[in-house]
């Protein structure tokens, strides 16, 4: 059995219309992983992430408007503990730590059709 928690995830994000054709957004997120100490294996060394993004969007004309966004991701030295140490079974003898991050670019166009 995996005995999981719930997951969560909190954030908040604004947005500004800096002129007719240029909107600018930003935001923050906290998420809190299901996996915890007691589950945490090295097949899935997850933890909670903060997430930070920005983008905007710019209307070219009445027709076309483009995209971009990016978010970068990361985790905090999450511990892989060996069973003895309170971790999963699966761990073994092992232990150690992890620490990952993860960059997001975003890109897009948008045509509309019609008057």
């Amino acid at each position: 059995p995996f005995d999981y928690n719930d997951g969560w995830y909190a954030s908040v994000g604004a947005e500004y219309a800096w002129n007719e054709q240029l909107t600018l957004r930003g935001g923050v997120g906290w998420e809190w992983s299901p996996i915890d100490d007691g589950n945490r294996s090295f097949r899935l060394p997850d933890d909670d992430r903060l997430w930070l993004s920005v983008g905007g969007s710019y209307d070219a004309n009445d027709h076309m408007s483009f995209d971009l966004g990016y978010s970068f991701l990361t985790t905090f030295d999450t511990d892989l503990f060996p069973a003895a140490g309170g971790g999963p079974v699966t761990n073994g003898p092992f232990g150690g730590s992890a620490d990952a991050t993860v960059h997001i670019f975003s890109a897009g166009f948008k045509y509309r059709f019609g008057g």
